[in-house]
């Protein structure tokens, strides 16, 4: 059956979004039909938009944006038996190393779309369809963070930039027992680092290990760099203890960071790389849930499809998140 759907369309090539008609794919028996309901745009739209990302994967072009989304089955193909239309649903993005929903495949970012079945999990039913789309950056925190060998009650945590990702990271820091210095500029994102249990906020990294230094330790325990920024990530070898860990989550776009990489080896640090979060949304999605984790301060806008120019200037323009809100089609599952 022939399905025509309104999509976001961004070319990278231009530098240029427009909505569109996008014939979507018979749907493959391992499929799954999704209506949108809400639609997170994320840094790595925007440096996606700009060409960024083209040299790391190989973006569509056109492609339809969206991996972090919330929606509600439409259709399933004949070999999914997990689903049925009606049911609320969120999807990871990562199909395989080279392969990402949203960014090599068409994403969310259209009243409908296709998406595989493996890749869903079901909406708890206490989230509404905002904070379901919140999910996937969380677990991308808490994937990061898991990554770096988890944090115990009483450790000392950094948290180097309070968007989206950072604050999610804080979040679960808190949650973990730890003790949180969240770092950023701009002080509405250090409120809602503080309104999430951050035990100290700061506008600087020496700002930061100043705190650290006065309540009598060498350094943080784990260091999470959220921003991409490279002062923020040269800073993580000044911030980290001696064997500490530090976990670099935050897409950086410059070509080289100039960084004092003689303190891994003089302070015995650890440092990890992390991108995704396979494997770990049921772990994460639960963790959420049992510390009733509420991120919904976070949005700072919404806009609908149509205003998807005005949607990327308000991220560049520093909101937290931006949220897409899909139009609702008359008789579908609400």
């Amino acid at each position: 059956m022939r399905i025509m759907t309104i999509a976001i369309l961004m070319d990278s090539s231009t530098g240029s979004t427009r909505l569109g008609d996008l014939e979507l794919p018979p749907l493959a028996p391992h499929e799954v039909l999704v209506q949108s309901r809400v639609v997170g745009l994320c840094r790595s739209d925007i440096e996606m938009l700009h060409g960024h990302l083209n040299q790391q994967l190989a973006i569509l072009r056109p492609i339809v944006p969206g991996h972090e989304w919330s929606g509600v089955v439409s259709a399933v193909g004949s070999a999914v038996t997990d689903f049925a239309p009606g049911d609320r649903v969120v999807g990871e993005c990562v199909l395989s190393d080279d392969e990402w929903f949203g960014f090599t495949m068409h994403g969310a970012g259209a009243e409908q779309f296709v998406v595989p079945a493996r890749l869903l999990h079901r909406i708890p039913a206490e989230l509404n369809f905002s904070q379901a789309a919140l999910i996937e950056p969380f677990t991308i925190a808490f994937a990061a963070i898991r990554r770096a060998g988890g944090i115990t009650a009483g450790n000392t945590v950094v948290i180097l930039g309070a968007g989206m990702i950072g604050l999610a990271a804080t979040s679960i820091a808190v949650a973990m027992g730890a003790s949180v210095v969240t770092v950023d500029l701009d002080a509405t994102r250090r409120d809602a680092a503080s309104s999430l249990g951050a035990a100290k906020t700061a506008a600087s990294s020496d700002e930061a290990s100043s705190w650290i230094r006065a309540r009598g330790l060498n350094g943080a325990d784990l260091v999470v760099e959220a921003s991409g920024h490279p002062i923020a990530i040269t800073s993580t070898f000044e911030l980290a203890r001696f064997e500490g860990h530090i976990v670099n989550i935050g897409i950086c776009a410059a070509d080289t960071v100039t960084a004092p990489l003689h303190l891994i080896q003089a302070k015995n640090l650890t440092v990890h790389g992390t991108t995704g979060s396979a494997g770990l949304w049921p772990e994460a999605i639960t963790f959420l849930q049992e510390h009733s984790i509420d991120l919904s301060g976070v949005v700072t806008a919404s806009y609908a499809f149509d205003e998807i120019d005005e949607a990327l200037r308000a991220v560049e323009s520093g909101n937290i998140k931006v949220h897409l809100l899909a139009p609702v089609q008359e008789g579908d599952h609400a």
